[in-house]
């Protein structure tokens, strides 16, 4: 039933259909969001970072009071496309609008920028994921900073200290708010207080009341927990993969585990801006210190540097491989 078409050469199409022709359509999809969001009326509230993002807007949309009108971009629409898509499903009447704003390789900040033009940035975390696509933490960081171009608020996290250093450097004119400082109720793990304290900041920047934080939910696929065959128990952290995020799952799958033995499944991490040498030198001593008493590595890169790990470990070059020769009994009262 699609009657308008945007496209990069002349199609036919039946009657009653039409056709803009554009040397590039995904510049003329981001350039009707750009238009569309200059007519949005409410405050557009740009979240950044290289892990946390959507957990920080969940959290916010599913805390906020019942007389704000709150639009949050979907799941995690935080691309070139993702973020056009996402301006385009905001509603006229809304009084502020959650965008995610993600990037995995240089340039690609400024057109965000362009489009989303937020009144207020929120800086969740600066980590290692898309490392490999930079020339440097610095490069990476400092184009992950231009997405503030124009705002005029700005929450952060002085814990992070390269990205501490820079906003103060770049934007001491503007207001900014130190999500570190905040004080929120014990959470379960680390990356939930850190999220909880940026989502307390939010509230506080807006004169909001707080939340009540003992009613968030998990944000699905992020550390989501579920019960296993044989009596295990399964924490699933398959949303993302680098090390920083694997490094906080591994101290929930400590937390939750409780007398279970520990057991590890974990494909190869791509772009982590590490050899691998070096990424999984990292990831091995991660699970050493966690004790973990069975490891299952998947993927061609992380077995050829199946020698850096000391724990009881298996290697297999595909999933495929590794379901038929791993059983029930070797994860069995596991978590």
């Amino acid at each position: 039933g699609v009657k308008a078409f945007i496209a990069e050469q002349e199609v036919e199409l039946p009657e009653g259909c039409g056709v803009v022709v554009v040397e590039d359509s995904l510049a003329a999809l981001q350039s009707l969001a750009s238009h569309y969001r200059q007519q949005f009326k409410g405050e557009v509230v740009a979240i950044v970072g290289s892990n946390g993002k959507t957990m920080v807007k969940e959290w916010i949309a599913s805390s906020a009071p019942q007389d704000i009108k709150l639009y949050r971009s979907p799941r995690s629409y935080n691309s070139q496309l993702g973020v056009a898509l996402s301006l385009l499903l905001m509603p006229e009447d809304a009084d502020i609008a959650l965008i995610e704003a993600g990037i995995s390789r240089p340039g690609e900040m400024q057109s965000l920028q362009r489009m989303i033009a937020p009144q207020t940035v929120i800086f969740t975390w600066l980590g290692d994921a898309h490392q490999a696509n930079f020339e440097s933490e610095e490069q990476k960081l400092l184009e992950k900073l231009t997405i503030a171009k124009s705002a005029e608020k700005i929450i952060y996290n002085t814990d992070c200290q390269p990205l501490a250093d820079a906003v103060q450097k770049e934007f001491g004119d503007r207001k900014l708010l130190d999500s570190s400082v905040a004080v929120v109720p014990a959470m379960k793990d680390e990356i939930s207080a850190r999220n909880a304290r940026t989502v307390s900041s939010f509230y506080t920047l807006y004169n909001l009341p707080q939340p009540d934080f003992s009613a968030l939910q998990p944000v699905a696929m992020r550390l989501e927990v579920k019960p296993g065959m044989a009596g295990a128990l399964i924490v699933d952290d398959s949303y993302s993969c680098d090390i920083d995020s694997f490094a906080i799952a591994m101290d929930y799958l400590s937390t939750v585990a409780g007398t279970r033995r520990k057991v590890v499944v974990l494909s190869d991490i791509l772009q982590s801006g590490f050899e691998d040498a070096e990424l999984y030198a990292l990831v091995s001593d991660i699970v050493t210190r966690a004790d973990v008493a069975f490891f299952i590595g998947i993927g061609e890169r992380i077995s050829a540097c199946s020698e850096l790990f000391t724990v009881n470990s298996r290697f297999f070059a595909s999933t495929e491989q590794m379901l038929e020769h791993i059983s029930q009994i070797d994860i069995a009262d596991s978590a």
